[in-house]
């Protein structure tokens, strides 16, 4: 005879019994994919939603009086219009900041250029042209912070001090 959803419920809070948690992902775990499914239409987003629906259960400490079908399925449908609405806004965030800078008309340039500069690196008589492209790549970088070098690196192990302190690095 299986427990209920209650009995199961107290049994995982009061003695952390992984079978009874166990036995309830076995029990909803379906209902709650396929509601994240039907929503998402993408199987692996559903799957990480309703993964997100049973750690919210792991660590909940609410009560359970018949059965907890739906609070799960109340969970998944929250996770499901918060994931989308952050999709959406993260989709809307990027068509506002990086779509600008790489719209249709720069890339038949960015080809051109990209074609060019390995023209230039053969053709002597371009001499000019390829150190404008180098000093235009180069002074950016230039201004880019330095990485701070290692502090405290420790020596190689089974070298003794006197090898280590002889050796190139």
């Amino acid at each position: 005879m299986t427990a209920n959803d209650p009995t199961l419920w107290q049994q995982w809070q009061q003695r952390r019994d992984p079978e009874a948690f166990a036995n309830i992902v076995s029990r909803h775990s379906g209902m709650v994919y396929a509601t994240c499914t039907q929503i998402l239409g993408n199987a692996a987003d559903a799957e990480d939603t309703a993964q997100d629906c049973f750690l919210e259960l792991l660590n909940g400490r609410m009560t359970v009086r018949a059965s907890l079908a739906p609070w799960l399925y109340t969970m998944a449908v929250r996770r499901v219009l918060n994931r989308s609405k952050s999709e959406r806004s993260r989709r809307q965030r990027y068509r506002q900041y990086v779509a600008p800078s790489t719209s249709r008309h720069r890339l038949p340039s960015l080809i051109w250029w990209i074609s060019s500069t390995s023209r230039l690196q053969t053709s002597p008589r371009n001499s000019a042209r390829r150190s404008s492209v180098i000093s235009s790549t180069d002074s950016p970088t230039k201004r880019l912070p330095m990485a701070p070098a290692p502090r405290n690196r420790r020596p190689d192990i089974g070298q003794t001090k006197a090898s280590s302190a002889s050796a190139p690095f």
